[in-house]
Formats: structure tokens, C-alpha cells, sequence
């Protein structure tokens, strides 16, 4: 394969830990998970903190990827 491009469709937060005790469960959706999108609108500025964050896509490209198998046979 070659030219692939790796798109990020969400990301959250499984591990969060300061000094030993975990913290994830104290912090809201928004701040676990972000959602990427194509496309944002401009909102009223304020974010629901139930709702996951929102921002724009990213994409990875990769150049190149790839297997290589052989079979030999002799006469």
C-alpha cells in the first residue's frame, strides 16, 4: 500500500493519576473526550460540559506501508 491517511475520528481519557490516586471520574465529558469533525460552527462561545469537546479532524498520512511474501521453487 502506499499514500494511506490515518483520520482520528474521537479520543478519550481512560487514565488519570496525580501522586498514585486516580482522577479520571473528577473530570467532566468534555474534558475526557473530544469528537473531530469535518466542519465547526462558530457557537455561542459556551460549551455544554456533558457533551464531549469538538475540533477539528486530524489526519496521519503514511507514506508507505507494507508485507512482502515469497515463495521459492526450484526445478
Amino acid at each position: 500500500f502506499s499514500h494511506i491517511l490515518f483520520q482520528v475520528r474521537s479520543r478519550s481519557l481512560k487514565e488519570f493519576e496525580i501522586d498514585g490516586d486516580e482522577r479520571v471520574n473528577t473530570l467532566t465529558v468534555a474534558e475526557k473526550e473530544v469528537v473531530f469533525r469535518t466542519n465547526l460552527s462558530a457557537g455561542d462561545g459556551m460549551q455544554d460540559p456533558n457533551k464531549p469537546s469538538e475540533a477539528i479532524i486530524q489526519r496521519f498520512p503514511v507514506t508507505y506501508v507494507g508485507m512482502q511474501l515469497g515463495l521459492a521453487y526450484r526445478f
